[in-house]
């Protein structure tokens, strides 16, 4: 619930926004102070200009808010900001659902507080739309690293006309967020982003659409991301609890839901488990205790529901442990008996 100050703001904030823009560009943010007037200067940089702006402060502390109201005015008639107290705080689905409720526009345009469009995404994607009609309902492109010439998912990029989405889709996202834009009744008809997740919310929208419609893959960079020691997909001391849990979580839902034969609940599940068991192993053999707790605190925070995924990780990581060591001590058995079989 947003308190009663910020709702007036709200409403007379959207009071002046023109009504049914092509886009509407949804932003959360939460502690992006020091980033969030760059995001919104590439969205004011976009060579296409039919969108609105809605900004979610999501319980900042320091002066986010102050920052989204500074660029306020270079969207005049076109820009809605939100605010959640801290105590509130919504997670990023949660801030993007709220944002999505206010949206009026045909397609919504998803970008992060501390990263940056392209200035021709926009127009890239209305172009898209406008020449496959209605057989796509998700544009989404290549996301590269700032600073580097890497991109942010290195995978084998598909075609570029509308199909459905890349069998990897199943193992893990192969385009980031601020790539991607949705037809605004999509994202309603499967009810947006699933706020029970912290992380791989966003994989999981992703499987929902690939189930309703079609996916346009521009071959161009769309968005810049920046890397931030705080984010979750960087933070792998912090954060690694609720990326395993939230991945566990995420595969259970697809399971209850039953829109996905065995063969793709296998291919969502499998992977996951064989990197996580080696993972879970090397952080063994290396002795590396403190991470290991973090991956078995988070397997285990899924909850009892999610006991065959990490039973199994832990089971496998466990065999691939001793079978490790056992190799290691059969290794050393057999050069220590080389070498004093050398000595004589």
């Amino acid at each position: 619930m947003i308190p009663s100050g910020d709702l007036a703001d709200r409403q007379s904030v959207e009071s002046s926004r023109d009504p049914a823009p092509c886009f509407s560009v949804v932003i959360p943010a939460h502690n992006s102070a020091a980033f969030i007037s760059q995001a919104l200067e590439s969205v004011r940089a976009q060579t296409f200009q039919d969108f609105e702006v809605i900004v979610v402060d999501d319980g900042s502390t320091d002066n986010t808010w102050q920052a989204i109201q500074g660029c306020a005015g270079w969207f005049p008639g076109r820009f809605c900001s939100i605010r959640v107290e801290p105590s509130q705080n919504k997670g990023p689905a949660g801030a993007r659902n709220l944002a999505i409720r206010q949206a009026k526009g045909e397609f919504v345009a998803f970008l992060d507080s501390d990263d940056l469009w392209v200035p021709e995404h926009l127009a890239r994607a209305k172009a898209a739309f406008r020449q496959n009609g209605g057989k796509a309902g998700l544009f989404a492109g290549r996301g590269q690293i700032l600073g580097s010439t890497r991109f942010m998912h290195e995978s084998v990029w598909p075609s570029a006309e509308p199909q459905p989405a890349s069998p990897e889709l199943l193992h893990a996202c192969y385009f980031p967020l601020p790539s991607v834009c949705v037809r605004r009744a999509l994202l309603l008809a499967v009810g947006g982003f699933a706020e029970q997740l912290v992380c791989h919310e966003d994989w999981l929208l992703y499987l929902q659409l690939s189930k309703l419609t079609c996916f346009i893959h521009s071959p161009a960079v769309e968005c810049v991301i920046r890397r931030r020691s705080i984010s979750v997909t960087t933070a792998v001391a912090r954060m690694s609890q609720p990326m395993y849990r939230d991945r566990i979580k995420a595969c259970l839902f697809a399971e209850r839901s039953g829109n996905w034969s065995r063969g793709e609940l296998r291919a969502m599940r499998e992977p996951f488990i064989q990197n996580r068991s080696a993972e879970l192993a090397d952080y063994l053999c290396a002795l590396d205790f403190d991470r290991m707790l973090w991956v078995v605190k988070g397997l285990l925070a899924s909850g009892w529901s999610g006991w065959r995924y990490w039973l199994s990780i832990l089971g496998r990581g466990t065999w691939q442990f001793v079978r490790r060591g056992g190799r290691k001590v059969v290794r050393s058995a057999f050069a220590q008996s080389s070498r004093h079989g050398s000595d004589r």
